[in-house]
């Protein structure tokens, strides 16, 4: 007996190289399945807290322009029987904040450039910018020029930087006469700045990947787009924070007859790409965890049917002396 037993510790010695690689397996297996949910959460707790430093809002509504409402204008027009629920509509909404935003275009040197312009006003209680180079909103630009912070993917893609001054030409829709007008400007780049809606933050705090395309980003002080383009006091698009979607703020409300579309965050580019980077690493994490502990299990029980069948005519010995 103590020869069968000690035969059957030298095969299973003979195997521990085996069993020890299997156990490795195993184990990149499963620190591996750990590792890529906590790679996972540790990208998605740094674009939260990125999004929240810069107070990312939750909607967009794109409006027919109208003027900027005052908190009396609201107050009056809440009391107004034929508009019954506004007030209702404006306890929903933590935060509005008024915009100008309008199409340009100018040369860069890429070629044209398509410009995405943004009126805002100096200081943001949301969406915020966050100005890396220069000055903001509030910086004043040569006489005849208008000052302009640009997105930094329009500084290191299209070739402009600060101090810079090129053509642009903004376009304009006459919503009396429905036809598109041109109103010709010289801009100089005060600043440069990233914000929230145009970038894909990566997982290293504070690193800034810009959406790449041939559309530039400007930022322009909200009344100083206001006087050149001739919309005097008015405004186009509101960025909101609220916890209800903007169908259920508007809907069956006047104010619907002047909302042309609205989107919310989670259909904004960068906050899209993020979630789907998000879910396909959930998805793949499993599969290649599970690809890795099965490899592991079929090596293990490879391993031992081994051992078992250099053990059977001892076994059979062992079964026929009792």
């Amino acid at each position: 007996m103590n020869i069968i037993f000690n035969k059957f510790k030298r095969d299973l010695y003979s195997e521990l190289p085996k069993i020890a690689v299997s156990i490795l397996i195993i184990s990149m297996g499963i620190g591996g399945f750990i590792t890529f949910f906590q790679v996972s959460d540790n990208i998605k707790n740094t674009v939260d807290s990125q999004y929240d430093e810069l107070n990312l809002g939750d909607a967009w509504i794109n409006l027919q322009p109208i003027p900027i409402p005052t908190p009396e204008d609201l107050i009056e027009y809440s009391r107004n029987p034929e508009v019954q629920g506004i007030d209702e509509v404006i306890s929903q909404i933590e935060v509005m904040q008024p915009r100008l935003h309008l199409y340009g275009k100018s040369e860069g040197e890429n070629g044209q450039i398509i410009i995405e312009i943004l009126g805002l006003p100096q200081e943001q209680q949301i969406n915020k910018l966050r100005i890396i180079d220069g000055e903001g909103l509030s910086a004043n630009a040569a006489e005849g020029n208008v000052p302009v912070v640009i997105e930094s993917r329009f500084e290191k893609y299209h070739g402009y930087g600060l101090g810079d001054t090129f053509n642009l030409t903004i376009v304009k829709i006459n919503q009396d006469t429905i036809e598109f007008e041109t109103i010709n400007v010289t801009a100089e780049v005060v600043g440069v700045a990233v914000s929230a809606e145009y970038f894909i933050i990566t997982g290293n705090q504070g690193v800034f990947v810009p959406r790449q395309s041939t559309i530039g980003v400007m930022f322009v002080d909200l009344i100083t787009l206001q006087n050149v383009t001739g919309f005097d006091g008015m405004i186009n698009q509101v960025s909101i924070v609220s916890d209800n979607s903007v169908d259920q703020l508007f809907d069956d409300t006047p104010l619907e007859n002047v909302i042309i579309s609205s989107y919310s965050k989670e259909n904004m580019e960068s906050y899209m790409i993020l979630n789907n980077d998000q879910k396909g690493v959930k998805q793949v994490t499993p599969k290649l965890a599970g690809i890795w502990l099965i490899i592991a299990g079929c090596t293990i029980s490879l391993n031992l049917y081994r051992i078992i069948q250099s053990q059977k005519k001892q076994i059979g010995v062992m079964r026929a002396t009792g």
